[in-house]
């Protein structure tokens, strides 16, 4: 099985935990590149700091505009939730 994200619910513990350990280093070395990418391309990102509440996120536009957001599952949409930085 390829150790990837989309195969996480199916992995053996063993598996999950040397994902992981990967994962967990692959975002310490991460230099911000491909978000950077995505913003100048015109998309959005998604992320998260250390202080973003559970189940939120931040949502920042191009234009620098923050949003901290939730995800409603069951009509499959956004949730605003609040302005960060306009």
């Amino acid at each position: 099985m390829d150790l990837v994200i989309e195969n996480l619910d199916a992995m053996t513990t063993e598996e999950a935990s040397r994902f992981l350990t990967t994962f967990d280093a692959s975002l310490r070395d991460d230099d911000g590149a491909v978000a950077k990418s995505h913003l100048n391309a015109g998309h959005p990102i998604f992320y998260a700091e250390h202080d973003t509440p559970e189940g939120m996120c931040v949502k920042e536009y191009p234009s620098g505009r923050k949003e901290l957001i939730t995800f409603d599952f069951a009509i499959g949409k956004e949730v605003l939730i609040s302005v960060i930085q306009s």
